[in-house]
């Protein structure tokens, strides 16, 4: 048996409203931003991509954590993107030397011979990417996520650093201080299945985590058809212990989580 981490969510209202579907990528750049590179409107509807259309150019911060490697899975098997550029997280990249990917997950030899570079924005940069996918700690998306929008640059931001609107949320929720509540306004919560029209739009998608994901999608149906009313909704969510990330901690041993289930 895996071991496990479970939550319980109260939830009242959900996310907002468009049909579900899977979403395309459509980016639209900002042509008063995009200093550096050319005006551009690229759209993915699907894979293989449209042959007269350039693929883009796709680089991942945080590329030697979980969701960083199976991110480059994905986008290694997409006939849409090119793979251009692999970073460490901030709080790992100034004290590690160059290293390739393929040796941090041996399942990638002869798939990619990217090393995972120092994080930087010129290094970021220089790779002319048009879309980051940003698999950091939330401190580091917060501060990492508005230089890339302000390069024109399409940003998928997997940590939580732009998931709320409210920038006084942050310090009880997240234990930091949030300093950009324009782009919190500007996100766009990246739910697929009742946001797609929003996210083919949107320069900075907030990908939700496992757990919103793991109620919203059940219960928003239930709530649109008007079938919970002022109900409370106790919610009782499982995740693998992957989700801890690699980090080396005590609850992370495998005698610890073996057999085991704890309360997050």
């Amino acid at each position: 048996m895996h071991s496990c981490c479970v939550r319980k969510s109260s939830i009242g209202k959900g996310a907002g409203s468009s049909s579900p579907a899977f979403v395309g990528l459509s980016i639209e750049r900002d042509a008063d931003s995009c200093v550096k590179r050319s005006q551009a409107r690229r759209t993915i509807e699907g894979n293989p991509m449209n042959s007269e259309r350039e693929p883009l150019v796709v680089s991942i911060v945080g590329a030697g954590g979980y969701s960083g490697a199976e991110l480059v899975g994905l986008l290694l098997r997409h006939a849409g993107v090119r793979l251009a550029g692999l970073f460490g997280s901030s709080q790992r990249a100034a004290a590690e030397a160059e290293r390739a990917f393929a040796s941090e997950f041996p399942t990638f030899r002869g798939l990619t011979d990217l090393p995972i570079r120092a994080a930087s924005m010129d290094a970021i940069l220089a790779d002319s990417p048009d879309v980051v996918f940003l698999a950091t700690p939330h401190e580091a998306s917060h501060d990492f996520a508005p230089q890339l929008c302000s390069e024109g640059v399409v940003v998928f931001d997997l940590s939580a650093a732009f998931r709320l609107t409210d920038p006084n949320a942050y310090p009880k929720h997240y234990a930091f201080t949030h300093h950009h509540a324009a782009l919190l306004q500007r996100a766009v919560y990246g739910l697929a299945e009742l946001n797609r029209d929003n996210i083919a739009q949107a320069q900075l998608v907030a990908v939700p985590g496992c757990y919103p994901t793991s109620v919203i999608l059940p219960v928003r149906p239930l709530a649109d058809a008007g079938l919970l009313a002022a109900t409370p909704i106790i919610v009782d969510s499982t995740s693998g212990v992957s989700g801890a990330g690699r980090s080396l901690a005590l609850r992370s041993l495998f005698c610890e989580v073996s057999s085991n289930r704890t309360a997050c």
